[in-house]
């Protein structure tokens, strides 16, 4: 899946179908995919906003540092994701 424009790509799984049902969908009687891309990009970003803060990777550091910038954002973004019964499985940053 793309995260917004071209900030990059991620992937991820349901590990528990039945958690992320009932996270996810809950009550809800529609089901669309741009609502639960909606949900797992805000998770994403969040966890992003989090993992640039710290990785205590100067500012002007970021755009060489890519690679490593996106497995520390999936080993603090996995743990937002888990209790939706979901692991993200890669995280690429192509630019910020």
């Amino acid at each position: 899946m793309s995260l917004f424009k071209d900030l990059g790509n991620y992937s991820f799984k349901v590990n528990d179908a039945s958690a992320f049902l009932k996270e996810v969908f809950g009550t809800a009687t529609l089901f669309t995919v741009d609502g639960v891309e909606g949900q797992i990009k805000r998770t994403l970003v969040s966890g992003l906003s989090d993992a640039i803060a710290e990785s205590k990777i100067p500012a002007l550091d970021l755009a060489a540092n890519y690679e490593e910038l996106g497995s520390y954002a999936m080993s603090a973004i996995n743990p937002k994701l888990a209790p939706l019964g979901l692991t993200l499985c890669s995280f690429v940053i192509e630019a910020l």
